[in-house]
């Protein structure tokens, strides 16, 4: 009876003591809009995307590096 009691024990405290492990997705989704003047933009944008925490930049969309925005533009 100790025995299971025990490993009861052990059990929760190992659910309870650990942290949750959850993996990351490489995919960042992001569904919004563009206005200009208050309006809805309709046409062709010239987009810049860098990924950065601040300090350092992780991705740029032209494998730029430093923290300075990318040269080239997503059409």
């Amino acid at each position: 009876m100790e025995v299971r009691k025990l490993a009861i024990v052990l059990l929760v405290w190992c659910a309870v003591a650990s942290p949750p492990v959850f993996a990351q997705s490489p995919v960042v989704n992001y569904q919004g809009r563009i206005t200009a003047a208050g309006t809805n933009f309709t046409g062709f944008g010239f987009f810049k995307f860098v990924i950065h925490d601040g300090a350092e930049a992780y991705w740029s969309n032209d494998g730029s590096t430093g923290n300075g925005e990318p040269a080239a533009s997503v059409t």
